[in-house]
């Protein structure tokens, strides 16, 4: 080698590992970040999609005399007659979205789909999905919608304006899309607080409330028991695990005397 040229050293095997060990520990703390990232970014499209139910919703009722939307017949396929005013088919429109009817049977909203039907973190279904079966993402609060028995007996369809408290009362919420009973229901498109088992953003799950608004909640907030979810506080108002006996952070029964 000439006098005075610089010479050229080769890395050894020792700062090749120290190198190999550096990258391992950048990955490491940067990996886990980017998946939070990535879990927050799918839990705000979910969300917007309750907000849009939320919209849609209330829009709905002002133009039909305040009233909540139609919960559906579940033992119905979604296109029959009967189920043409439940929420998934009469509400959509209300904010120029396709009712589900229009997804099927050839693209039935799945997981990740752009539609507000869909929830980018929703479990794939595990059946055949068509109009006799199909799968919901999302949910009415069963305990919203009176029952057309129970207004045929006199009771009044539930209107958002007389609610006691509808910022904390559940309108629309997520749900487990296979969990359609056995045998299953056609169209099971709601849900009450003690079917809530399962926590689909980490620790929570999005909900839609009465006055418009969207939450985010653990578990432990929204889930009943068997007996308190048949029971708002109709027709014994001293019942312990009555739904309006004691205070609660989210209520599903819209007020004290709604029955099941």
């Amino acid at each position: 080698m000439p006098k005075g040229s610089p010479q050229s050293r080769a890395f050894t095997l020792i700062e090749l590992l120290v190198v190999v060990a550096i990258i391992a520990i950048l990955a490491a703390m940067i990996l886990p970040a980017l998946a939070a990232a990535k879990n927050r970014a799918k839990m705000t499209a979910c969300m917007n999609n309750t907000r849009q139910w939320g919209l849609a919703s209330k829009v709905y009722g002002d133009e039909n005399e305040d009233i909540v939307p139609e919960e559906g017949n579940v033992t119905l396929a979604i296109n029959n007659p009967g189920n043409a005013s439940a929420w998934y088919n009469a509400i959509s429109t209300y904010i120029k979205q396709p009712p589900l009817t229009y997804y099927y049977p050839k693209h039935p909203p799945m997981p990740g789909d752009s539609t507000i039907f869909s929830c980018p973190t929703a479990v794939p279904p595990n059946f055949p999905v068509d109009f006799n079966e199909a799968y919901f993402m999302y949910a009415e609060n069963n305990r919203l919608c009176i029952n057309a028995g129970s207004v045929g007996q006199g009771f009044p369809q539930t209107h958002f304006s007389t609610m006691p408290n509808p910022a904390n009362t559940i309108l629309f919420c997520e749900r487990d899309g296979n969990d359609n009973g056995s045998p299953p229901d056609a169209s099971l498109s709601g849900t009450t607080g003690n079917h809530l088992l399962f926590e689909r953003h980490g620790h929570f799950n999005n909900f839609t409330m009465c006055d418009g608004s969207c939450r985010s909640a653990r578990t432990n907030e929204t889930y009943r028991t068997a007996a308190e979810s048949n029971n708002g506080t109709y027709p014994d108002t001293s019942a312990a695990q009555a739904e309006w006996s004691k205070p609660r952070t989210l209520y599903w029964f819209p007020s004290p005397n709604t029955p099941n």
